[in-house]
Formats: C-alpha cells, sequence, structure tokens
C-alpha cells in the first residue's frame, strides 16, 4: 500500500449543518469516534454537536457560526473522519492543517490528545466569543500584491489568510469589513464573507493572548506520531507548545506559501478531510506541481460522502471487498 498519503484540514468558516450526516448514519466507525467526542463536549459544555448538527430543522444552508459549536463540530467531524479512515488501513505519513485544522492536525498526529485539544476550543471560543471585537473575515478573488498595492481599498483590515495566488482573506472589524466590501463590489472584484463573527488571524485578538496562552499551557504535548506541516509556519513543526497554539489562531494563513515549501512527489496523495474538499480545491487552483498529486475530498454539502470515502479506500488501499461491502 502507497503510504505517501497527507491528511489535509480546513480552518473556521467551512462548516455547514449536517456536515458528515451521511457518514454518521451509515458507518457505524465513523458514528462511533463522533459519539465519543460528543460525549465529552456534553460533559464539558453541556450540549451535545450531534444534535445541533443533525437537528431536523438544521438546514444546511443556514448561517453556522457561534464559535462555541463550530469550534468543536469541526474538530470533531474532522479528527473522526481521519480516524475512520486510519482504521480502514489509510495512514497518513503527514497532516496539513489550515487554522483551526492545525488543532485537529496536531491531535491526530498524537501530540495533544483529543480530549485535551476539545477541552481548549471549548475554554478559547468563550473567551473569544465574550471579549474579542465583533468582526470576522472577507474572502477577496484577489492575490497578496493585489492587497499590497491598494491600502486605500482595503483601508482597516489586515491581510488574514493567502489561500492561493489569486485568493486571499481579510479580517476586520465588521464595519470596517462592511466598507471594504462595498469598494471591492464598487470595483466588480469578487468577495463574500465567510460565516465568522470574530476578526481572526488579526491584531484584534492580541488583547486575549494571556488568556488563551494559559488555556493552552493546560495541554501535554507528546512527540508527533507522523510529520506536521503548518500553515503558520510554512513548513515541518518542529516544537509544539502553547505559543505555537496562540499563533495558529493569530498569526496569517499561509497555505499557498506552504505548498511552495513542500518537496514536490508525484507519489504523494492528498486527501481532504474538511468538511468541503476547500484544500484540494485550492491546490487545483495553486498552479503548483502539487496540483499535480492525486486528490481526495469525501465531504460535501452536495452529498455522496459514503461513495466519496468509499472511493478513496478503494483507490487508496489494499482493503479488501469484504470490508469495502460491509460498509457499503
Amino acid at each position: 500500500m502507497n503510504n505517501k498519503i497527507t491528511f489535509l484540514f480546513a480552518g473556521q468558516g467551512s462548516q455547514y449543518y449536517q456536515m458528515g450526516r451521511e457518514l454518521y448514519l451509515q458507518l457505524p466507525v465513523f458514528k462511533a469516534h463522533v459519539d465519543w467526542l460528543d460525549h465529552h463536549v456534553q460533559a464539558q459544555a453541556g450540549f451535545s454537536v450531534v444534535q445541533l448538527l443533525y437537528a431536523p430543522d438544521a438546514r444546511r444552508g443556514a448561517r453556522f457560526d457561534r464559535l462555541r459549536y463550530t469550534h468543536p463540530a469541526l474538530f470533531i467531524i474532522q479528527y473522526a473522519l481521519a480516524r475512520t479512515l486510519m482504521d480502514a488501513g489509510i495512514r497518513p505519513q503527514c497532516v496539513l492543517g489550515l487554522s483551526l485544522g492545525e488543532c485537529v492536525a496536531l491531535s491526530v498526529a498524537g501530540v495533544v490528545c483529543p480530549e485535551q485539544m476539545l477541552t481548549a476550543l471549548l475554554q478559547q471560543s468563550r473567551v473569544l466569543e465574550r471579549d474579542c471585537p465583533a468582526g470576522g473575515m472577507l474572502a477577496v478573488l484577489r492575490g497578496p500584491e493585489f492587497f499590497a498595492a491598494q491600502p486605500a481599498l482595503f483601508s482597516g483590515s489586515e491581510l488574514a489568510a493567502v489561500s492561493t495566488p489569486q485568493l486571499i482573506c481579510v479580517a476586520a472589524t465588521s464595519a470596517v469589513l462592511d466598507s471594504v466590501g462595498r469598494r471591492l463590489k464598487q470595483q466588480q472584484i469578487a468577495c463574500e464573507r465567510l460565516p465568522l463573527l470574530q476578526p481572526f488571524h488579526s491584531s484584534h485578538l492580541d488583547p486575549l493572548q494571556g488568556r488563551l496562552l494559559q488555556i493552552f499551557a493546560q495541554c501535554r504535548f507528546a512527540p508527533a506520531r507522523m510529520a506536521v506541516v503548518s500553515s503558520m509556519q510554512m513548513g515541518l513543526v518542529s516544537q509544539v507548545d502553547p505559543a505555537m497554539l496562540w499563533q495558529i489562531k493569530r498569526a496569517p494563513i499561509c497555505f499557498w506559501q506552504t505548498l511552495q515549501h513542500l518537496p514536490v512527489d508525484p507519489e504523494m496523495i492528498f486527501i481532504d478531510v474538511g468538511p468541503g474538499g476547500t484544500l484540494t480545491n485550492f491546490i487545483k487552483h495553486s498552479a503548483t506541481a502539487h496540483a499535480h498529486n492525486r486528490l481526495y475530498s469525501i465531504l460535501s454539502p452536495a452529498g455522496r460522502c459514503l461513495q466519496n470515502y468509499l472511493n478513496c479506500i478503494r483507490e487508496c488501499s489494499n482493503v479488501n471487498n469484504a470490508v469495502v461491502q460491509s460498509v457499503a
């Protein structure tokens, strides 16, 4: 079996109601991983992510942006899918996360146990919801050079992410984002507000640094069991500590730049375990040699998640037909 596999983990803004529902209902091992982590959330925070995500009136297209819910939901769904793939014999050589996805990647790599990471994320979400200025992030269909060359157009905002050569995100308070969005649309520049209520990856988080570091200091760190690549550090992670977990939320996301630093290996397979295949789409539109690697995404708002999962298993491993048929 080819063990040159990289798992990709997405961050805030990729969430939606009903994500993972098809696998939850039809794939017992995935359900077991989700339920195990959901019990931990119930004990820590008093609500069920499963009941929230899969409620009959929770429409897929409805706005889903409360951090206390989206933080654990994104962690649970991605961690559960990664563990389900690993249980089926798809074991990554490397994990690569983006923003919150870096926290999932660290847990999958064994650096921080998932219960501790979930506890930290729940505590972090309470601090951010209570004390962070109201704001968000705006995806803009332009490259970082355009942002640097147009200070008046982006006045008051900060470059928060570079996803592809022609897709950036800016962060700001709500009023500033509204103004930036109007100016961009007046110039017919495509942009879209992400489902977020906080200006992540910007200086607006700086007053919260001390409290967030205290939260992350409660985590115990172990050596990674596989290579961990950070979209914040733009390369392999050599040391994980509370300061790094703080920077994951504060520093700009450099996903495209990170791809440039990864060694090109035509045998590497990228599997996106995020809710919507966002990161494989970023790779496809990054005009790098990695865009020619085999790319798989499993979860999608459009459905066919179980079929995507089975296709990935069939093509990436030597799992026998009996195992595949047992979940079909």
